[in-house]
């Protein structure tokens, strides 16, 4: 629909809203007598449908002269009896759809965009929250973790503070390195022992193996792994009776007796106390 086409859209619902004056009626009809499908639409449309679309239609105010001819109807009470005609309509004209007024069709507009401002803010919202959710369950997941370490820490804490605690130097050995060391604290009442080995990293193609020795025998307590230092720092549990600590070098794997060192022993250290 071209702009010079919209008064006559006005005109029709001026006329339902019967303020028309009588030569706007006439232009009306006029129109009307050319054919006009879109107009005999929305006259059909208005006269049909208006209870319903003032009902559900969005609070859009109309054309000012309209609204001020609607004013001044209303104030000297004279729409009560109207002879005039109505304008006529051409049944065989085929019905287009109709397009509303500007003023209409802007409101309506707004009012759709509103609707998807309130929808797309909705979404935002419900995924802030599930982000917020998915953030709390890492959060919580990292406390119970960081809760879990203090305890685990707070355990071995235990031993080196303990006064039952034991001491262990760990002193190379000739098959040793003079630079290798380590040292160990153990607790006889946990069976509990921290060992700390300085220059643990191993030879290519062999590992170094921590053991324990009671009563002259040994008993693997498995294999030394470094950090990107070169240290080691090994937490152990259920160690029983222990007399000594000892390191070996290994082929890669450790020894196949868990019950004696296959390579030489390049630490030793005696538990005092």
């Amino acid at each position: 629909m071209n702009r010079s086409h919209e008064p006559f859209l006005e005109l029709c619902a001026g006329y339902v809203l019967e303020i028309l004056e009588p030569d706007e009626r006439q232009l009306l009809q006029a129109h009307l007598d050319e054919g006009c499908p879109e107009c005999e639409a929305l006259l059909r449309e208005l006269a049909e449908g208006g209870a319903l679309l003032a009902s559900t239609a969005p609070a859009i105010p109309p054309p000012a002269a309209i609204k001020e001819r609607m004013l001044a109807q209303v104030r000297s009470e004279q729409h009560a009896a109207d002879p005039r005609p109505a304008p006529a309509i051409r049944a065989e004209q085929p019905a287009v759809i109709y397009r509303m007024p500007v003023w209409a069709r802007i409101g309506m507009t707004a009012l759709a965009a509103a609707s998807l401002l309130l929808a797309f803010d909705a979404f935002r919202i419900r995924q802030r929250n599930a982000q917020l959710d998915q953030q709390l369950f890492f959060v919580r997941a990292q406390l119970t973790q960081m809760e879990s370490q203090l305890q685990e820490e707070a355990k071995w804490a235990q031993v080196v503070s303990s006064t039952e605690a034991r001491f262990a130097l760990l002193s190379a050995t000739p098959d040793g390195h003079p630079e290798q060391a380590a040292w160990a604290m153990f607790d006889p009442e946990s069976q509990r022992a921290v060992v700390l080995v300085n220059e643990a990293a191993a030879p290519a193609g062999k590992d170094y193996e921590l053991w324990a020795i009671a009563d002259g025998a040994p008993r693997s307590l498995g294999l030394i792994h470094p950090d990107a230092s070169g240290r080691a720092l090994l937490h152990l549990e259920d160690l029983g009776k222990v007399d000594a600590f000892a390191v070996s070098l290994e082929p890669t794997g450790g020894s196949p007796d868990p019950r004696a060192p296959s390579g030489p022993v390049v630490l030793v250290g005696n538990v005092q106390g």
